[in-house]
C-alpha cells in the first residue's frame, strides 16, 4: 500500500506507504507530517500547506490484484479577522465613531492576513449610500515559505451624511464602523445646559431682589 502526490503522468512522490518485501523511504517533507496503519491500511497526512495541493493516487496491492483511488486535495486557509482603519481630514477616532467637523472624505483600509486563495475585499455601506465608496487601492502579499495572502485595500468615503461601513475578506467579515458625522453644531452638554440655567435664574433672583429694595426704600422716603 502506498500513497503518491501525481506531479505528472510520469512524475510521482511518495508520501507515505509499505510493501511486504523492501522498507519504504518516506521523503523528509512527509516524514513528521504522516502516520501509518498496516493493519487497517491507513495513512493519514497532518498538518496540511497550500503545496500539498494536488491530485493523489493511493495503490492497494494484494496478491496479484491492484486497487488504486485518486483523488483530488484542496487546501484553503481561513483569514484573519478583518480589521479597518480610517483616516478623516481633521476628524478624531472615538471607540467605533469617527467624529469631525471640517472634513468631508475619509479614506477607510481594510486589512486580512494569513488566508488562500487569494480573495477579494467586499464593502458594505448603508444601502442607499452604496455610491460614496470610491476609487479602491489595493496590495497583495504572498508568503514565501507558507504561500498564505494577505490583503489591503483602501477606499475613499465622501462624508455626505453618517454611514455605517464594515468589509470582509475570504467569508470573515469585520466590526461595524460608524462614519461620517451629522454636519452642524454638536449637541450642547446636558450637565452644561442645567448649570447655564441656574446661572441664569440666579442673576434674575438678584435682579428682582435688587429692585425689591429700591422699592421698599421709595416707599420708606415718601411716608417720611
Amino acid at each position: 500500500m502506498v500513497l503518491n502526490k501525481v506531479k505528472s503522468r510520469q512524475d510521482k512522490v511518495l508520501v507515505n506507504g509499505f510493501h511486504a518485501w523492501r522498507p519504504v523511504e518516506v521523503k523528509e517533507e512527509y516524514r513528521h507530517r504522516t502516520s501509518l496503519n498496516k493493519s487497517h491500511a491507513f495513512i493519514e497526512l497532518r498538518d496540511l500547506r497550500v503545496k500539498d495541493s494536488g491530485q493523489y493516487c493511493c495503490e492497494i496491492l494484494s496478491g496479484t490484484k491492484l486497487k488504486y483511488t485518486r483523488f483530488q486535495l484542496r487546501v484553503t486557509a481561513n483569514y484573519s479577522h478583518p480589521t479597518i482603519s480610517v483616516e478623516c481630514g481633521l476628524g478624531s477616532n472615538h471607540g467605533n465613531i469617527i467624529h469631525g467637523n471640517s472634513y468631508d472624505s475619509c479614506v477607510v483600509t481594510c486589512s486580512a492576513s494569513h488566508g488562500f486563495p487569494l480573495a477579494d475585499v467586499m464593502w458594505t455601506v448603508s444601502a442607499q449610500l452604496n455610491h460614496t465608496l470610491t476609487e479602491n487601492i489595493t496590495h497583495i502579499h504572498q508568503d514565501n515559505t507558507t504561500d498564505l495572502w494577505s490583503v489591503f485595500q483602501s477606499v475613499f468615503l465622501n462624508c455626505s451624511q453618517p454611514v455605517n461601513v464594515s468589509c470582509s475578506v475570504g467569508g470573515s467579515a469585520s466590526q461595524l464602523l460608524t462614519l461620517c458625522p451629522r454636519t452642524g453644531p454638536p449637541a450642547p452638554d446636558l450637565a452644561q445646559l442645567i448649570a447655564c440655567l441656574m446661572v441664569i435664574v440666579g442673576v434674575f433672583g438678584v435682579m428682582v431682589g435688587c429692585g425689591a429694595v429700591r422699592m421698599m426704600q421709595k416707599t420708606l422716603s415718601c411716608n417720611i
